[in-house]
């Protein structure tokens, strides 16, 4: 890798938190807005389905540190799939 592309990739990686970098600054490669709407409604509702069965299974099973901090993971990565969906579509 020559010096130039590394330095391309660190700024590209620097870069990617950008709110410009959506799936729409990727010119004829992106997603119409119809497409985006689409795919968060899709990826919300099996989403919901998710955090609905989080919201059952708390209840059915029982609940010491172990569980719990499964339970925790399960909800951390559901808020920052719906925050990456937010934030790029």
């Amino acid at each position: 890798m020559s010096e130039n592309q590394g330095e391309d990739s660190k700024n590209s990686l620097r870069n990617s938190g950008d709110k410009d970098d959506s799936i729409f600054s990727k010119g004829d490669k992106g997603l119409s807005h119809e497409q985006a709407r689409s795919v968060k409604h899709d990826i919300r509702n099996s989403l919901a389905n998710v955090e609905l069965a989080i919201y059952h299974l708390r209840s059915e099973v029982p609940t010491n540190k172990s569980t719990e901090d499964l339970f925790e993971i399960l909800e951390r990565g559901c808020k920052q799939i719906e925050s990456i969906i937010t934030e790029r579509l």
